[in-house]
């Protein structure tokens, strides 16, 4: 461990259903969601390995290349399984606590996510979040072309000042 490293965030869960029925709700919200990609599947430990990309714009100021979340299953009984969460960087450590309060942000949402899942209704959150996203593009494309049009405007402002300047000065 380097020097200055934070220990990985970690999070347990034991919720009251059984293991297999845990693992598909964990495929299914990797497969929901671009932001995670399965990287090590281990039926034998009942391990997954995500590779958590955060879409949020500070990755790309802080060279951030992702999030490894470690899940491990440990089934207590027929119908009750504990989770453990681990975050870890991809590349370095967490050495600085904005990133470790963003790993922990990430196993929460994660968790969030894998909740609906159990509940059934991941694919009504699904459909909420992609009319969202549709409704944030359609308002981004009003707002890029009233960027447009001012920008154009104030061109042809522009040429008209500097075609009346040369018409007072002769030129």
């Amino acid at each position: 461990m380097a020097l200055f490293a934070l220990p990985n965030p970690t999070k347990e869960v034991t919720v009251k259903f059984p293991i297999e029925k845990v693992k598909v709700s964990i495929k299914e919200v990797i497969t929901a969601f671009k932001d995670y990609k399965l990287l090590e599947e281990d039926n034998i430990t009942n391990r997954f390995r995500i590779l958590v990309m955060q879409t949020d714009g500070l990755s790309m100021i802080t060279l951030d290349m992702g999030q490894h979340l470690d899940i491990t299953l440990n089934e207590i009984s027929e119908t009750t399984t504990k989770i453990n969460f681990e975050v870890s960087r991809v590349i370095g450590v967490i050495d600085k606590q904005f990133e470790a309060s963003r790993a922990t942000k990430s196993i929460n949402t994660f968790i969030t996510l894998f909740s609906k899942s159990l509940e059934g209704k991941l694919k009504e959150l699904v459909e909420q979040k992609r009319e969202t996203q549709k409704q944030q593009a359609v308002k981004g494309n009003s707002t890029h072309k009233l960027l447009w049009a001012i920008i154009i405007i104030s061109i042809i402002a522009m040429v008209i000042a500097v075609m009346k300047i040369r018409s007072e000065n002769g030129l």
